[in-house]
């Protein structure tokens, strides 16, 4: 059965991380969905991470390349290489609620063809005292004038695209060593809707 959503995940020397990120993954409430773990030239031992889940499910591809010296360069790879509808970028060092996919797919699949992208709320880590703080995003009538004030729509760990959105755009600018998310996103929201799942489903 083909995937309807691709889980891509990009990384770089982060074993240590990454283990948990697929662990959420595939632990996903909706499970038509394929992992692909991109690996961007690591060192460490992130490959033997990721085969001794592709040992145990067959959903879990890995795909490895040159370091890149970014991050978008992987995450458009992975996105070549998908088979879904929907695209979810997992950063290896976060982790998704069990409902994440689940309740976004929803949004996509009873809403307006127009959407391109849904987000959600986060729990974001801090690393000093452990403590987790709520990000709540805000919905705003005018998304493209907000996100050139500020990226207010979260990580890309919170978001859901379509893939022809992404394709409509170019995906993301691998020019960029930094801000590669947000910038993808103007151009993204300049021409599709977006929506949220207002729930906290990233940590």
């Amino acid at each position: 059965m083909r995937p309807l959503v691709s889980v891509i995940i990009p990384t770089y020397n982060d074993a240590c991380y990454v283990k948990k990120a697929v662990a959420s993954a595939l632990a996903q409430t909706y499970k038509n969905i394929e992992v692909i773990v991109v690996d961007d030239g690591s060192t460490d031992n992130t490959k033997d991470v990721v085969e001794s889940f592709q040992k145990k499910d067959a959903r879990v591809k890995y795909l490895w390349q040159e370091n890149s010296g970014g991050p978008a360069s992987p995450k458009n790879n992975g996105i070549q290489s998908a088979k879904g509808k929907y695209i979810a970028v997992l950063d290896s060092d976060d982790e998704w609620m069990e409902e994440k996919l689940k309740l976004q797919v929803q949004i996509f699949e009873e809403s307006s063809s127009r959407i391109g992208v849904v987000g959600c709320d986060m729990l974001m880590i801090d690393t000093a005292t452990k403590e987790e703080i709520p990000v709540m995003v805000a919905e705003h009538k005018d998304v493209l004038h907000q996100l050139l004030i500020v990226d207010y729509m979260g990580t890309v760990s919170c978001m859901m695209y379509t893939r022809e959105a992404l394709a409509t755009v170019g995906g993301f600018d691998e020019r960029l060593k930094s801000g590669q998310d947000r910038d993808m996103r103007i151009r993204l929201v300049q021409q599709y809707e977006v929506a949220f799942v207002h729930q906290l489903l990233v940590r």
